[in-house]
């Protein structure tokens, strides 16, 4: 993922003050729209795993599936900080959490709501 995908402080604060919150299966999607290409942070906390490679695990896996995921969606441009409760995500996991986080954004676009998925 190039520099450009990874959000500064000033954008994660604003997103988390602004952005609209969407949960799924143990990930809290936060997001706000922007002008550029979609961003993205991952936040795994020590009460997810005590382990450092656990969550730098975790947190990989979430930034590939993004990069797969919204490499497919020119047209969706947000910034994304996502929050992780649970440490049992496989790649196949990450892929299908994020498609439903793209799919509620893209509906939220256009105007149908549906605020949660379990």
């Amino acid at each position: 993922m190039s520099k450009s995908n990874h959000l500064n402080r000033a954008e994660v604060k604003k997103t988390l003050k602004n952005g609209e919150r969407f949960s799924i299966k143990g990930i809290t999607a936060i997001f706000l729209p922007n002008n550029h290409e979609s961003s993205i942070i991952v936040v795994v906390s020590k009460k997810v795993s005590p382990s450092s490679v656990n969550r730098n695990t975790i947190k990989r896996r979430l930034r590939e599936a993004f990069r797969v995921v919204f490499g497919e969606k020119e047209n969706i441009r947000y910034n994304l900080v996502l929050i992780c409760h649970s440490s049992r995500y496989t790649f196949k996991e990450s892929i299908w959490c994020l498609k439903k986080i793209i799919s509620f954004i893209s509906k939220k676009k256009n105007g149908h709501l549906h605020k949660s998925i379990s």
